[in-house]
């Protein structure tokens, strides 16, 4: 990516839950829910100002929407 006149390399974005974290409770239930939302969908989601934003920290982790991610992941988007 540039900023101004410096290419700046950013790292790869990781989900910090494991899947385990997704076989029960409320992470299940909102993994089935994103799920049925269409790439599409999932995709304007993650637009400025609508819903919640996915935040990152500077090392790539997921500390917000690792779930939605996980999604994108699992349909073969280059998140």
């Amino acid at each position: 990516m540039m900023v101004g006149k410096v290419e700046v390399t950013l790292p790869r974005t990781r989900i910090v839950n494991s899947n385990s974290t997704y076989e029960s409770g409320k992470a299940r239930y909102s993994l089935e829910k994103i799920r049925e939302m269409s790439t599409e969908d999932i995709v304007k989601s993650l637009a400025p100002g609508v819903g919640e934003p996915l935040a990152v920290k500077s090392d790539g982790r997921i500390f917000d929407g690792n779930t939605i991610i996980k999604v994108l992941q699992e349909r073969w988007c280059n998140v």
